[in-house]
C-alpha cells in the first residue's frame, strides 16, 4: 500500500495541471482578499480574519471545479494509457488502487482549500483584525467540519471520473452536479407570516442540497449553527462519503480495464 501512495504522490507532484491549478488558486485568493480590503467598507462590510472561512467557502463552486480538474487529470488519463491495468497485473488489488487514488485526491483537495484559507486569512487579519464573528476555537472546528464534507464530495468526483473515464465527461458531470445541487439548496417556498408573504426554506429541498458540499460547507461556515444542524450535516457527509466511496470501489472491482 505504501508503494501505491508513493507512486500516486510522485505523479501528483509532477503533474503540470496540478501546478497550474494551485497557482491560479493563490492568485485568485490573494486578489479576492485584497479586493475586500480596498473596497469601501460600506460595500465589503469590513471582512475580518474570523470571517475568512465563510468567505472561502463562498467561492466553493470554483474550488470544487478545480478539484474536479485535478482528479480527472490524475484518474482518467491513466485509463487511456493502460497504467491502471498494469498496476492490477502487477499484483495490486483493485480496492487498494482505488483507495490510494481517493486518499491522494482528498489530500490534494484539502491542500487546495487550505491554500485559500492561508492566503486570505493573513491579509484580512492584518487589514481588519480578527473580528468577533467566531472565536478561534469555533473557526478551527468549522474548518475541520468542512474538511469532512470535502471528503464526501471528493468521493463523488472520483466515482464520476471512474464511471465516465473521459476528462470532458467527468468535468461536465461534476460541474453540472455542483450547479444543480447549489440551485436546489437555494430554493424555497413562499409563506404568509402576519399578512406578509415571505420566502421560507423547504426542508426537503434543503436536505437534497445538503447532499453536495457546494451547499453543505457554506452552511457549515455559518457561526450560528444549532447542535442539531451540525449533527445533521456531519451524518449527511458521512453517509454520502460511505455510499460514494464503497460504491465506487465495488464498481471499480467489476469494471473491465481494457
Amino acid at each position: 500500500m505504501s508503494k501505491l501512495f508513493k507512486h500516486e504522490f510522485f505523479k501528483l507532484f509532477r503533474n503540470r495541471t496540478v501546478h497550474i491549478v494551485f497557482l491560479i488558486t493563490v492568485v485568485l485568493s490573494a486578489g479576492i482578499a485584497l479586493l475586500m480590503v480596498f473596497m469601501p467598507e460600506s460595500i465589503s462590510g469590513g471582512v475580518s480574519g474570523s470571517e475568512t472561512l465563510s468567505m472561502a467557502v463562498g467561492g466553493n463552486d470554483v474550488w470544487l471545479i478545480m478539484c474536479a480538474v485535478i482528479v480527472s487529470s490524475i484518474v482518467v488519463a491513466e485509463y487511456h494509457r493502460g497504467i491502471i491495468r498494469n498496476m492490477v497485473m502487477s499484483g495490486h488489488s483493485r480496492c487498494k488502487i482505488y483507495l490510494a487514488k481517493y486518499i491522494v485526491s482528498l489530500v490534494t483537495a484539502i491542500a487546495l482549500f487550505t491554500t485559500v484559507v492561508l492566503v486570505t486569512l493573513p491579509i484580512l487579519s492584518i487589514a481588519n483584525g480578527w473580528g468577533d464573528a467566531v472565536s478561534v476555537g469555533t473557526f478551527l472546528l468549522m474548518y475541520l467540519h468542512i474538511l469532512l464534507q470535502y471528503a464526501a464530495v471528493i468521493a463523488i468526483i472520483l466515482l464520476i471520473a471512474d464511471l465516465t473515464r473521459s476528462t470532458g465527461a467527468a468535468l461536465g458531470a461534476n460541474i453540472g452536479l455542483i450547479l444543480v445541487f447549489t440551485i436546489i439548496g437555494s430554493l424555497g417556498i413562499t409563506v404568509e407570516v402576519d399578512g406578509e408573504v415571505v420566502m421560507a426554506g423547504n426542508r426537503v429541498l434543503e436536505f437534497i442540497g445538503d447532499l453536495y458540499v457546494g451547499v453543505l460547507s457554506t452552511r457549515a461556515a455559518t457561526p450560528d449553527l444549532t447542535t442539531a444542524k451540525i449533527i445533521q450535516y456531519i451524518l449527511t457527509a458521512i453517509g454520502t462519503l460511505a455510499i460514494a466511496l464503497f460504491g465506487g470501489m465495488f464498481l471499480f472491482k467489476k469494471r473491465d480495464l481494457k
